[in-house]
């Protein structure tokens, strides 16, 4: 059973008072893996110095690590591309919006004029009068309404926070491109590029989940803002 599965099980009450709710599961789970990490072992500079440890072996964890680094540099142009795409659909949702809200605006303006003419035309006019006050309330209410929901979706602040997203994720590509030309290639295939390379590839692990939590902050919706 992988982490996942245990992590969302949810176990139940009984007679004997064993452990309920996800809290007291979350608590295990964590003292578990605490343990685990605490008992892994990481290779060193020594290691990979040791003349047992051939050029080749060197090369191939490199190579293999640069796989995965590129990968997520890759991961981040193609999200800075979604935030774009992200970004041209609320804009046009927001363009959409704010004509509904200003062409409703004087649509109910209009109404309430005619409505005070009707009024001052006399009683003959009393009856139309009546209908279009009626009328430029109801407008007026599903106008709040329409403006109230703009407000909610928040297109133009979720668009501006996919702006800033892409951004994010472009420099934090090329600050790790340049990094791993910097501290890794320069040492290929010495036991420094080994060292540093891993480095590296938890600190971009570490940016990656940075990036995305900052992602959902920046465009999640007011009614998800806590």
């Amino acid at each position: 059973m992988g982490l996942e599965a245990i992590s969302s099980k949810k176990s139940k009450n009984n007679s004997d008072g064993k452990i309920e709710g996800n809290g007291a599961n979350s608590s295990l789970l964590n003292s578990a893996l605490h343990v685990g990490q605490s008992q892994l072992l990481e290779t060193s500079h020594a290691y990979w110095s040791d003349p047992s440890t051939t050029q080749n072996d060197r090369k191939a964890y490199i190579d293999g690590l640069k796989a995965s680094y590129q990968s997520l540099l890759d991961e981040f142009i193609a999200s800075a591309d979604a935030c774009v795409d992200y970004t041209d659909y609320l804009d046009r949702v927001n363009k959409k919006w704010r004509w509904i809200v200003i062409l409703g605006t004087g649509v109910v303006a209009i109404v309430n004029i005619l409505a005070a003419n009707f009024v001052t035309a006399g009683l003959d006019w009393a009856l139309a009068a009546n209908i279009l006050s009626v009328t430029a309330a109801v407008a007026a209410a599903i106008l709040a309404i329409l403006a109230n929901l703009e407000n909610f979706i928040g297109a133009q602040r979720r668009a501006q926070g996919f702006r800033q997203a892409r951004e994010r994720f472009l420099d934090a590509s090329r600050e790790y491109e340049q990094l791993w030309n910097t501290y890794v290639n320069p040492f290929y295939p010495r036991a420094e590029a080994c060292m540093n390379s891993i480095i590296l590839i938890r600190m971009l692990v570490e940016k990656d989940r940075e990036l995305r939590d900052r992602l959902v902050e920046l465009t999640k919706t007011k009614g998800h803002e806590t």
